[in-house]
């Protein structure tokens, strides 16, 4: 409910043994699934409640398997998925992009890092590539452990009340998103056939920018 761990953490308390962390792998596919479900809020909470180690296979398990699930529902539905909104987004069109490049893995592991990106986005608009169902479990695997990782150890550090330690686990993992955010660009371009073109202005204005050339060519062989 709105990123409030408090509220997560009291409903997974609520539940018996096994149910608790069944709830935060059924929570954690959800974080995937709804695209806008608080994947922070619940990582930390199960940390608090579990400790890093344990809420961190949890949540992983979770977050790779409600990956799965969409994935396939994407590819399943196909050209209808097209019209979900937030595929069709403009600002998500440069990733449709990338991903008709060789090595579309790549990007997939890349964009996953993204934290301008809501990582439920990711499998919708991965789904209409060429990339291969075992291909997209790897690259989510690869990279998605990482902010997982450091929200389910800065839980533990807080459930031991060693704030400091949550404060750097939080401000690390802050400091790798921001510098990936930052060198997007210069990533993207060590991928195989992912070099930063075009495609990262607005369409109008390269069609804009090539009608006036071509009319220009025209008024030169006219003279």
């Amino acid at each position: 409910r709105g990123g409030d761990e408090k509220e997560i953490e009291s409903f997974i308390n609520r539940e018996a043994s096994w149910k608790g962390p069944l709830s935060i792998i059924v929570l954690a596919a959800l974080q995937v699934v709804s695209i806008v479900f608080p994947g922070f809020a619940i990582q930390i909470a199960s940390g608090v409640i579990y400790g890093w180690f344990h809420s961190f296979l949890m949540c992983y398990f979770g977050f790779l398997l409600g990956n799965l699930l969409v994935f396939f529902f994407a590819r399943r539905m196909g050209n209808q998925i097209a019209g979900f909104a937030p595929v069709k987004k403009n600002k998500n069109s440069w990733i449709k992009e990338k991903l008709k490049t060789t090595k579309p893995e790549f990007v997939v592991a890349f964009v996953n890092l993204l934290p301008i990106l809501p990582n439920g986005i990711i499998p919708y608009i991965a789904a209409g590539s060429s990339i291969t169902t075992l291909h997209y479990f790897i690259a989510i695997a690869v990279t998605s452990w990482i902010q997982i990782f450091f929200n389910c150890l800065a839980g533990g550090f807080i459930k031991h009340g060693q704030y400091l330690f949550m404060v750097l686990a939080l401000g690390f993992q802050i400091s790798v998103l921001i510098f990936v955010t930052l060198k997007r660009k210069w990533l993207m371009s060590l991928i195989p056939g992912g070099d930063e073109s075009e495609e990262d202005e607005p369409d109008s204005k390269i069609g804009l920018s090539k009608h006036i050339k071509t009319d220009k060519e025209k008024n030169d062989t006219a003279v």
